[in-house]
């Protein structure tokens, strides 16, 4: 264990909110104002997107030579807080003891795959850290702007059940099955089927 890793100090979270604490209310609330901005999604949206990147963040923070990948939302956050590089700069220092890197896999013959999310899932659950799994599993996709958000929640048009497996993403039985309202988009959804880039998810209508 190296001295930088041996300063992290290890937090308990409840919830995804409670991620916020790791920074200012007055940088998270110029973090969210500018996704708002730049992404043009509702303040709620812009709100879980932050914290999911905080708790990516932290979880990359705490989880030193894993192999972790932000969903495209999670990474929205990610990218805006960077711009912000005196905060970004202090809280890599505070909380990792060490800067840490956003290195794009922008390489053609080499994408970015969707497995990388599935073992970041897997390590917030095994590390007991909360996670906003629609952000990370494809039911809220940068793609399909859904902005209908209530409560926390997703607010079904039907009766029916999730995609079949999660983000494994099984067979869909119909449209109706799989569906979430959307402002000025039909009842649709993203869900990640475990191939392909990021973005490319299977559609589940």
């Amino acid at each position: 264990m190296t001295a930088a890793t041996e300063a992290v100090i290890r937090q308990e979270f409840a919830t995804t909110t409670d991620y916020r604490q790791l920074i200012t209310p007055e940088l998270y609330n110029r973090l969210v104002s500018r996704i708002v901005k730049d992404e043009e999604v509702e303040p709620g949206l812009a709100g879980r997107i932050m914290d999911s990147a905080l708790g990516f963040l932290y979880l990359s923070a705490t989880s030193p030579g894993q192999r972790l990948s932000p969903s495209p939302l999670v990474d929205i956050g990610w990218h805006t807080f960077i711009l912000y590089t005196r905060g970004y700069r202090e809280f890599c220092q505070r909380v990792a003891g060490r800067f840490i890197d956003h290195e794009p896999n922008d390489v053609p013959e080499a994408p970015q795959k969707p497995s990388g999310i599935k073992r970041t899932i897997a390590a917030f659950k095994a590390a007991g850290l909360p996670i906003d799994e629609m952000l990370w599993t494809g039911w809220i996709t940068r793609k399909k702007t859904i902005a209908v958000l209530t409560g926390g929640a997703l607010d079904p048009c039907a009766s029916g059940s999730e995609c079949a497996g999660g983000p494994e993403c099984g067979s869909c039985s119909s449209p109706e099955d799989n569906v979430v309202k959307a402002s000025a988009d039909p009842c649709t959804v993203d869900c990640d089927n475990g191939s392909g880039g990021p973005g490319d998810e299977c559609t589940c209508s």
